[in-house]
């Protein structure tokens, strides 16, 4: 959870990041109605716990490289790109709330976590932003970005299990 908080709050300034380099009205208006969702989620994870200053959190190696990837992404890359670079942490967790609703019972630590991530719509609107834009999209680029940002994902759960990075 602590390394979630930390990505979260270092993600948002990457949102705005991108928000303000943004060079097509489509992407602009999809990135800031998705930092709208940060921020929301962002205000009921924080609600539990009261940490404002990423810098207060030691972060892994894993997330710190994963950040700073995105944070490269935000910065050098058109925003489609950074768009694509948010997906699979979107769809994977969102799937994750989704398979865990049934199994963590109310009562249980991770409940508010499960509710949080119950958002079903929206791995849905990413796709269909991407797919809406695809002719400005490199296919390879897009291809490393998304590869890069899963196996990140993938990684943040090894080394929570004290397993190598894939």
């Amino acid at each position: 959870m602590l390394q979630d908080l930390y990505y979260c709050l270092k993600a948002a300034d990457d949102f705005l990041i991108s928000i303000e380099k943004c060079r097509h009205k489509e992407d602009k208006h999809f990135m800031e109605q998705r930092y709208q969702d940060h921020l929301n989620y962002m205000g009921r994870l924080f609600s539990d716990w009261p940490i404002q200053d990423a810098d207060a959190l030691i972060p892994s190696s894993t997330i710190k490289d994963f950040y700073l990837y995105q944070h490269h992404i935000a910065r050098h890359y058109d925003s489609i790109y950074f768009i694509i670079s948010l997906t699979p942490c979107m769809s994977l967790w969102t799937w994750l709330g989704l398979i865990l609703d049934q199994q963590v019972v109310a009562g249980n630590p991770y409940r508010r976590w499960v509710d949080l991530n119950q958002i079903v719509q929206a791995p849905f609107d990413f796709a269909a932003h991407i797919n809406n834009h695809s002719d400005r999209i490199d296919p390879e680029i897009a291809h490393e970005i998304f590869s890069t940002c899963m196996r990140y994902e993938c990684n943040m759960f090894r080394t929570a299990g004290k397993q190598s990075p894939v």
